[in-house]
């Protein structure tokens, strides 16, 4: 099942295809007559940028040094070698130079760092690692069904609108921004469907808008949300065109499934504390995104009836490999 040595042939994102395409111009004009060096940096450039389109927390127009160290644990938790990982970020250093030289960014996120700063995990800019009883773990970003299912028993209220939203990050594998952006009539009831906005790629993109279908325990509470609780929990706003409100607005947004995610987590006894940025701030294991990242990861690797095909149709990915690349595991 595996194919993690392909390198993904297409980048999701269309802003980020296009700095793949800014670094190969100015690796070409940096390096004219070492084509070698030139794939090298080009070809794990690209696997960064694929780890990016596939986060909600990131943007490689912009990266900051915590973006490369959340990389490097990614890659330890695929069982990277040091020397795959070296690369890796030689390559992220090295391209953000030129592309910084040539006044494509503004910043470069591994400039003066090396594979070693990260390794060993000895403190960067100020930047406290927390220790984490899972470092080195295959599933340290992921979480098992069961602890999902404990955080569906946790959620704060209102329960069942915040079960549905939690339903909406697993089963459906969408990101926290497609969750608040679903309509009332994006959904097709009578179908167990939805027609929803992909909001990595561009609105004249023919797959900016994909269908999602969902299953009976889903619709189970879908039909209980829309049918009595939604109107019953905020009168003022249930005229809404959109899914989820909140007795304040009549659309939520991301930053409140942020907080959702998180307080269900911590009620649940799953939350982890995985560092604390440079800024102070802890950063946790248990955030919108780790919710699809968990599902889908689950379906590639444990689930053998669960083609790859389909669930690259379901995460509404335009190649197969970026799917492979991004959640089957070596075994």
């Amino acid at each position: 099942m595996s194919n993690k040595g392909a390198v993904p042939d297409r980048i999701e994102t269309e802003e980020y295809g296009d700095l793949l395409e800014k670094a190969d111009e100015n690796l070409l004009k940096e390096y004219p007559n070492k084509e070698e060096s030139r794939k090298f940096y080009s070809k794990r450039f690209r696997y960064w940028l694929s780890w990016c389109d596939d986060r909600d927390d990131v943007n490689p127009w912009n990266p900051v040094l915590d973006d490369v160290q959340n990389y490097v644990r990614y890659l330890k938790g695929e069982q990277s070698s040091g020397r795959k990982i070296e690369h890796r970020v030689r390559a992220i250093r090295i391209t953000y130079h030129i592309l910084k030289q040539e006044n494509e960014v503004d910043n470069n996120p591994a400039e003066d760092h090396f594979a070693s700063d990260f390794l060993d995990n000895k403190p960067i800019n100020e930047r406290r690692v927390a220790e984490n009883k899972q470092a080195g773990d295959e599933n340290y970003d992921t979480i098992d069904p069961s602890d999902f299912e404990k955080m569906l028993e946790s959620v704060p209220a209102p329960q069942l609108r915040n079960q549905l939203i939690l339903k909406c990050l697993w089963s459906l594998m969408l990101r926290a921004e497609q969750v608040v952006q679903i309509r009332k009539g994006d959904i097709y009831r009578d179908e167990n469907r939805m027609y929803l906005r992909d909001n990595k790629k561009d609105v004249n993109d023919r797959d900016y808008r994909y269908d999602v279908f969902y299953k009976e325990d889903f619709s189970y509470l879908l039909d209980r949300w829309l049918d009595k609780r939604r109107e019953d929990l905020a009168p003022s706003m249930s005229g809404s065109e959109y899914l989820f409100i909140s007795h304040q607005s009549e659309q939520m947004n991301k930053e409140t499934i942020t907080d959702i995610v998180k307080q269900s987590a911590e009620n649940a006894g799953v939350q982890e504390e995985m560092y604390v940025d440079g800024k102070g701030d802890s950063r946790y294991k248990i955030t919108a995104h780790t919710l699809r990242r968990s599902c889908a990861t689950y379906l590639a690797n444990k689930v053998d009836s669960y083609p790859i095909h389909m669930l690259s149709d379901d995460l509404n990915h335009r190649s197969v490999d970026t799917t492979k690349e991004m959640y089957v595991r070596d075994d």
